[in-house]
């Protein structure tokens, strides 16, 4: 049976719709700097969650610190929940704070310019969320913006726009559906097809599935696969890709072409 591979890379919420600024010191420091910064700007933050203790846990001591600070709702999420539901993926907002490496603790929030617009809900308010936000990180250094074509879509199912237009044009009728009869459902033309969905992103794979709810590969796997018949389908999600060493990454990569000769 043949396998269709996806390799999808999806830089989750806390990353890949954000910006975000490097600072040099301790994680307790930084925070603290951050959580002063905040208040300096008109945001009150409601709690701190402590993600990557939660995952150490599990995974055992190597992972990472990895703060989340979660804000008071304010005018500005308010607004955008009234005008728009989905803008409740995003909000209230929160503010990361990840030792990604020695000695430098990455701060970081979603980038509002964007994502309040891909969500129509722009205006005077959410302006001032972001201009807040944005003065926020600029009082740690200088603030820098992950590149828009990696971001997602919130009104796709939170896939990326490149990789969600790639399917729009390859899964065309005739490739993935056929020609339906009126008042009949198309035929599932890659029926007999498996899948697997590999996706990486710059957050803990564990708060994708489990905070974040995995969105975009629901969809992906609903709508799009599921729907040309493909199936079974599975899945890997890797996590912590930016801070992984050379050996790792071979590692997953090895792991992977394992799978890949085990299936086909």
């Amino acid at each position: 049976m043949k396998s269709i591979w996806f390799l999808g890379v999806v830089l989750g919420l806390a990353w890949a719709q954000s910006i975000q600024v490097e600072v040099k010191g301790e994680l307790a420091q930084v925070e603290a700097q951050a959580l002063a910064a905040l208040k300096a700007n008109g945001l009150e933050p409601d709690r701190v969650l402590n993600l990557g203790g939660q995952i150490r846990q599990i995974t055992g001591a190597s992972f990472p610190d990895y703060h989340l600070v979660v804000l008071k709702p304010e005018a500005g999420s308010l607004a955008a929940a009234s005008k728009n539901p989905m803008a409740a993926i995003i909000l209230p907002p929160t503010v990361y704070v990840h030792a990604a490496k020695a000695g430098v603790i990455t701060v970081g929030t979603f980038d509002g310019r964007l994502m309040f617009r891909l969500l129509g809900v722009a205006g005077p308010e959410t302006d001032g969320l972001t201009s807040r936000l944005e003065a926020s990180l600029s009082r740690l250094g200088k603030p820098e913006r992950i590149a828009p074509a990696a971001m997602p879509d919130p009104k796709g199912g939170m896939m990326p726009a490149l990789l969600k237009a790639f399917f729009e044009q390859v899964f065309r009728p005739g490739f993935a559906l056929g020609y339906a009869e009126s008042g009949k459902m198309p035929k599932k033309l890659l029926t007999g097809r498996t899948a697997r969905i590999i996706i990486t992103m710059g957050m803990p794979a564990f708060i994708y599935r489990w905070y974040f709810g995995a969105h975009g590969l629901k969809s992906l796997k609903r709508s799009i696969l599921k729907l040309s018949g493909v199936g079974p389908i599975k899945d890997n999600l890797i996590g912590m890709v930016e801070s992984m060493d050379g050996a790792k990454r071979e590692q997953w990569i090895e792991k992977k072409r394992g799978l890949d000769r085990d299936e086909t």
